[in-house]
C-alpha cells in the first residue's frame, strides 16, 4: 500500500540568510562566564590583522602542500605555534582582550578558538591556497620559460664607413 507524502518544510524567506553569510557572526555562550559573539572581521579590521597573521598564514601554507583537509590536530598545532599571534586575533573577533583569552581554561578556550576557525578560519584557509596555487603557477611558468627559439637581433647600425652622407634638404 502506498503512502502519501508529507509535504517539504517551507523554505525562509528568500535572502535571509544573506547577512550571515556576507558576514559571519557566530554566538558562544558561558566563555570564560561570559556570553560572547564571534564575527568576521570587518574590512579595515582585516588588513590591520594581516602582519598579526601573516606567520600564520605562511605555515598554512606549508600545510597545504600536505593536505587541503588539516586535522583538528594540524589546525590546533598551527594556532599553538602561534599562540601570542592567535590570542590577539581571539580577542579582535570576540571583542574581548588578550587577558581575557589567556585567562580562559581548556574547555572554554577550546570552544572559542573552534568558533574563531568556523567564522575566520575559511577565508584565511583559501587565502593561504591562492597564495600555494599562484605560486606553483609561476614555479612552472618559470621552468617553461627556457631559451627563446631565434636569438635576438642586432642593433642597427647607426654609421657606415662607405655610405655618402645625405645632402641637407633631401
Amino acid at each position: 500500500m502506498a503512502t502519501r507524502a508529507k509535504p517539504k518544510k517551507k523554505a525562509g524567506k528568500p535572502g535571509a540568510d544573506d547577512l550571515q553569510v556576507l558576514h559571519p557572526e557566530l554566538p558562544v555562550k558561558n566563555i570564560g562566564g561570559r556570553d560572547l559573539v564571534v564575527r568576521e572581521y570587518g574590512f579595515i579590521e582585516g588588513l590591520r590583522m594581516r602582519p598579526i597573521i601573516e606567520p600564520m598564514l605562511k605555515d598554512m601554507e606549508a600545510l597545504i602542500s600536505l593536505t587541503t583537509q588539516p586535522t583538528n590536530d594540524q589546525v590546533l598545532d598551527l594556532m599553538g605555534n602561534h599562540i601570542d599571534q592567535f590570542q590577539e586575533l581571539l580577542a579582535a573577533a570576540s571583542d574581548t582582550d588578550v587577558a581575557f583569552v589567556a585567562s580562559l581554561k581548556q574547555t572554554d578556550g577550546t570552544r572559542l578558538a573552534d568558533a574563531w576557525w568556523m567564522v575566520n578560519g575559511p577565508f584565511y584557509w583559501r587565502t593561504a591556497i591562492s597564495r600555494v596555487a599562484v605560486a606553483r603557477v609561476q614555479a612552472k611558468a618559470g621552468k617553461t620559460a627556457g631559451a627563446t627559439s631565434t636569438p635576438p637581433s642586432s642593433g642597427t647600425a647607426t654609421e657606415s664607413a662607405t655610405s655618402d652622407a645625405t645632402p641637407a634638404g633631401s
